[in-house]
């Protein structure tokens, strides 16, 4: 595989006839090639303990209840400014680390 930039992997029916084959599904959840397979369960594990140091997926839960929380909103004030106009214009455009 390279890089093919508007490329699409596609599935389609039986039969159909465009591009080239990459593969076709099985019965069993794995990925299989050569004669060789390796379980769609066990290709999971591994990903997921790869990250499992860094992003818990089960974070452990905290006991009792979580304490109270109030708000009470400020008043705000006006801007003593109504309205500015610009007096210079600054050209950006997109790719020029605007």
């Amino acid at each position: 595989f390279g890089y093919a930039y508007g490329s699409f992997i596609l599935e389609l029916a039986d039969g159909a006839e465009a591009g080239l084959p990459l593969g076709m599904t099985i019965e069993q959840p794995e990925i299989a090639f050569g004669g060789e397979g390796a379980p769609l369960s066990d290709l999971l594990k591994v990903y997921e303990d790869k990250l499992e140091p860094v992003f818990p997926a089960a974070a452990p839960v905290p006991e009792g209840r979580p304490a109270a929380y109030t708000f009470t909103g400020k008043s705000l004030c006006a801007p003593t400014i109504k309205k500015t106009n610009p007096t210079v214009l600054i050209p950006v455009f997109p790719g020029t680390n605007c």
